[in-house]
């Protein structure tokens, strides 16, 4: 009978990092597919904490950086006269650009 296994090409006399002993121990038999004995490698309990620790931060991070773009939203919209504020704004970039194009047009014109 062929074994195939699934998700681990190291090793398996090898060490684990996390608990130090043989990868061997954490092999589970997935049983056998069209006459193909499958083998699985479970994480020890020592990496299964590691892999929930590095998601638990990850989820931290992406919490309090949602929280910061929602804080900043909120105060974005307390501002008062914002679209009034916009409006002359624009209206100072439109004399300023006109100026400058007469400027231009002057600098420009043959003599």
């Amino acid at each position: 009978m062929e074994t195939k296994y699934t998700n681990y090409e190291g090793d398996w006399n090898e060490e684990c990092p996390y608990c130090g002993k043989p990868q061997k121990d954490h092999q589970v038999s997935l049983g056998v597919l069209e006459g193909v004995r499958l083998i699985h490698r479970q994480p020890c309990p020592e990496e299964q904490h590691e892999i929930t620790k590095k998601y638990v931060k990850q989820g931290i991070a992406i919490r309090s950086f949602m929280l910061l773009y929602n804080t900043g939203k909120y105060l974005w919209g307390l501002i008062p006269f914002k679209e009034e504020l916009k409006l002359i704004w624009q209206a100072i970039k439109h004399v300023f650009v006109s100026i400058k194009a007469l400027l231009h047009l002057q600098r420009t014109k043959p003599k």
